[in-house]
């Protein structure tokens, strides 16, 4: 499904209204160097944000409605949902890491 395209700056807006992620359009420009940001493309120079991808990459990061701290589990770690990789210290029998941007820097 494709959405409407937003410029940095309403990507940003966009994850803080529907969301409540702050993500600034400095950091989406980090994530969009180092990895681990919602998915983009270029027109030239300026990057483009479709609020489909956007909406994907929020659900990913947002916990499910709960009603207390004590509700919340590790399973929200996306290694232990997907399984482990090699950085994590897991085996070649899982399935693949799904959370590869957090190895950017040295392993987990």
């Amino acid at each position: 499904m494709v959405g409407k395209k937003l410029s940095r700056r309403e990507a940003s807006d966009f994850l803080l209204e529907r969301y409540g992620i702050r993500a600034r359009p400095a950091t989406l420009a980090k994530y969009a160097s180092i990895g681990g940001g919602p998915p983009f493309r270029r027109a030239g120079r300026f990057p483009i944000y479709d609020t489909a991808d956007l909406d994907r990459w929020a659900r990913m990061h947002v916990s499910p409605l709960v009603h207390s701290t004590s509700e919340l589990t590790s399973s929200l770690d996306p290694h232990e949902v997907q399984g482990d990789c090699d950085k994590c210290g897991g085996d070649d029998d899982g399935p693949p890491c799904a959370a590869p941007q957090l190895h950017r820097g040295g392993a987990r």
